[in-house]
Formats: structure tokens, C-alpha cells, sequence
């Protein structure tokens, strides 16, 4: 079987809740699928040749290095928009989301051009947000409720037609996913996971095998089962 050649973008500057451990998910999902896969751990000084991967995997990062990053992607739009067209899976967390809309307000007025690949926008707000999120993601019919975390002082705007959930603070098109919450997302969440395996096999023209009974299938349902059973006591 063909390897799957996943890019971890900035894979230094962008771990700050455990981000890291999303990669190990996907390799875990991809093989029990019935894939090969290698991770290349890319980052500022790099240079990125977008037709060498299947995955390109972006998370959050700090304030003050998501400029730099950007600046780092604006050298690569033109390649972003040709993959991205034609496919390729993104997956994209955090703040690293802003990046791809048209412009940052920031709360001090001014305005940051960002890749303007999508059409939402981003506006910077003076408190920070920090809770444990429960979202339904239709997509996934059963067991589509995502746990995660979020960590922000944003609000993505002009974000109507394709979001993956109800709020705002997530989007996909084609076979790019954003998402606006932060950790191990991947290994929270094994269904949405597989979800994306299977798209990325379909995308490759790859047989897929059925993954079934997996230690993060028993973590999620008892976290699920756990949070209903608290909330029914309070």
C-alpha cells in the first residue's frame, strides 16, 4: 500500500495543549485502516513542497508566533489553494484557523491581512474564553458529539454556509477542517478521527478497514456516559 505522508506544520512552535499527540492518533487510525504513514516535523526554516503530502496537520500557537507563521504561509498561498482544490486533507486547530479567513481585527483597531482563503474574518475580543466544549457534528450520524477544550480571546464572523457545527469557530470545505478549539482533539474524539481516515483513504483511492473496539472508543463512551450522569445530578 501507498505511504501516507503527513506534514505537521510548525510542529515546534505549535504544541501548546498536548497538539502533538493528534499525530499520534492519526498514524494509530490511518494503519489500523490498513495504511503505511510517515511525519515529517516541519517548521520555520523549512522549505515546504506542497505535492509531497496527503495530510497537512496545523495547531496552536502563540500570539506572538502566529505572525510569524503567517508570514511563513503567504509565501505559500498560491500552493495552499492548488492542494486544497484539489483535496488534500487539512486539519486545522486553534487559533491557526485565523490564518485562512481574510483579515484579524484585533482589539486595538488594527487590521492583519491573513491567507484570504476563505471568506470568514476574525475579530479579536478583550477576555479570554476558557471551557470544555460539547459539539454535534451531524456528519458522523451516532456518536457525533466532539469533546474538546476552548482557549481563545476570538470570534470567527462572516461564517454562515460551512461550518462543521452550529457556532461559528469551525468551517470545512472540500476536505479542509478548522477548528477553533485546542488538545488532543484526535484522541478524544476516535469516531471523528475515523471520519477522516476514511476521508483521506477516499481521496487516495485506498481500501479502508473497519476499526472497531479501540482503548479511546471505551475512554470517549465513558467520558460521554460520565458528564450525562453528573449533569442529571446537579
Amino acid at each position: 500500500m501507498k505511504t501516507i505522508n503527513i506534514a505537521y506544520l510548525y510542529s515546534d512552535l505549535c504544541n501548546i495543549f498536548g497538539e502533538k499527540y493528534n499525530i499520534k492518533a492519526l498514524e494509530k487510525y490511518i494503519t489500523l485502516a490498513g495504511g503505511k504513514v510517515k511525519v515529517d516535523y516541519l517548521t520555520l526554516k523549512d522549505k515546504i513542497d506542497f505535492s509531497k503530502y496527503d495530510v497537512f496537520y496545523l495547531s496552536s500557537s502563540r500570539k506572538y508566533t502566529e505572525n510569524l507563521i503567517l508570514d511563513d504561509l503567504l509565501k505559500y498561498k498560491d500552493d495552499i489553494i492548488r492542494v486544497i482544490k484539489k483535496g488534500t486533507l487539512f486539519i486545522v486547530l486553534g487559533n491557526s484557523m485565523e490564518l485562512f479567513g481574510k483579515k484579524i481585527r484585533t482589539n486595538r483597531g488594527k487590521s492583519i491581512n491573513t491567507l484570504d482563503i476563505f471568506s470568514y474574518q476574525t475579530r479579536e475580543e478583550k477576555n479570554y474564553i476558557v471551557m470544555d466544549c460539547f459539539y454535534d457534528y451531524d456528519k458522523l450520524n451516532s456518536n457525533k458529539t466532539i469533546i474538546s477544550l476552548k482557549n481563545k480571546n476570538t470570534n470567527i464572523v462572516h461564517n454562515d454556509a460551512k461550518r462543521m457545527f452550529m457556532l461559528s469557530d469551525s468551517f470545512n470545505d472540500l476536505n479542509f477542517f478548522a477548528m477553533q478549539l485546542v488538545g488532543p482533539i484526535l484522541v478524544r474524539n476516535p469516531y471523528l478521527t475515523i471520519y477522516l481516515v476514511k476521508r483521506l483513504f477516499e481521496y487516495k483511492g485506498l481500501d479502508f478497514k473497519n476499526i472497531n473496539n479501540t482503548i479511546e472508543m471505551d475512554a470517549y463512551h465513558l467520558f460521554i456516559n460520565r458528564y450525562i450522569e453528573n449533569r442529571e445530578l446537579e
